[in-house]
């Protein structure tokens, strides 16, 4: 009998493991969210006793190493930055920015560019979203403000040592119950005991790679930081200098008289662009014109040979 439940607890082990690796595929797709977990191992048969004790030993150790890696490796901080840039050679500076964020070992995350339209004469915009090794970040600043005119800079720090470490914690210890599970399947003596311990076994390793994702996730931000990047197009820089009282007139006064001109010749340049459609307007206006008048003057000549006939 005993011989029979051994050979059936190992297919069904066969089986589990199977269900538990499609899970665990499935399960990394929550990698951004997670959510601590209350385990209440008394509702199995098996000796939930041994793995509570070993879970929080381990807490316990893991903690320990963890706090010394934090004093040893320092904090864990994110940084990023948001930046408003001006340029007036948009092509070349679009081209020169994604050059620099390759050479420094980074990548574009998304990116997008509007008001390249046809029927648009306005000038265009970009946002760039940039991943560079956090040990370039301040170069790549840097060099973004010697390309093109930055007229805002917003830098975020994040400190996100607390939940890199308690991440840590909670893949160790649900490695420790893992174990913990595997020992305790092989001594399991009852298809019930099995499939107990095979239903824990795979909410644990579900958990467990949503943690590691979740480790990964941390690990890529703290590495790379992204710098978010507003790009306008401009025909004249904003200057960022603080002037005088004389200066600044001076400076908005040649603004003004730039509007003015510029204002123009959009006037002009719209009046000829729409030439055609004048000209056309001008043709229907005469034939229209030319109608009119041939009626009118049939009229006239219809009323003087009335006016006549009844004279006679």
């Amino acid at each position: 009998m005993k011989k029979a439940l051994r050979i059936t607890a190992v297919a069904l082990l066969t089986a589990a493991i199977l269900f538990t690796l499609f899970a665990c595929g499935a399960s990394k797709e929550a990698a951004d969210v997670f959510e601590t977990e209350v385990y209440d191992d008394s509702a199995y048969g098996y000796s939930a006793d041994y793995v509570v004790k070993n879970e929080s030993a381990t807490r316990t150790a893991d903690s320990k190493e963890s706090g010394e890696a934090k004093v040893e490796s320092g904090r864990k901080l994110v940084r990023n930055a948001q930046l408003d840039v001006q340029t007036k050679e948009f092509d070349a500076f679009i081209d020169k920015l994604n050059s620099k964020i390759t050479s420094l070992g980074g990548y574009v995350e998304n990116s997008g560019i509007s008001g390249n339209s046809y029927y648009s004469s306005y000038m265009r915009n970009a946002h760039i979203t940039a991943r560079v090794p956090e040990d370039k970040f301040d170069e790549f600043l840097t060099a973004v403000s010697e390309l093109a005119n930055v007229t805002e800079k917003t830098i975020n720090v994040k400190d996100i040592t607390d939940d890199f470490i308690d991440t840590e914690s909670r893949i160790k210890a649900l490695e420790a119950e893992q174990k913990a599970l595997l020992g305790i399947l092989e001594k399991a003596d009852t298809v019930t005991d099995t499939i107990e311990v095979y239903e824990r076994l795979s909410e644990v390793n579900a958990s467990l790679e949503r943690y590691k994702s979740t480790l990964k996730s941390y690990e890529n931000q703290v590495s790379y930081s992204k710098v978010e990047i507003e790009i306008s197009e401009v025909e004249r820089i904003t200057e960022s200098e603080k002037e005088g009282f004389f200066a600044e007139t001076g400076r908005r006064l040649k603004d003004n008289l730039f509007d003015l001109g510029r204002g123009l010749r959009n006037m002009l340049i719209s009046f000829i662009s729409s030439l055609p459609y004048l000209l056309l307007l001008a043709v229907i206006a005469i034939v229209v014109i030319i109608i009119v008048k041939k009626v009118i003057k049939k009229r006239k000549i219809r009323r003087k040979a009335r006016e006549k006939s009844d004279n006679e």
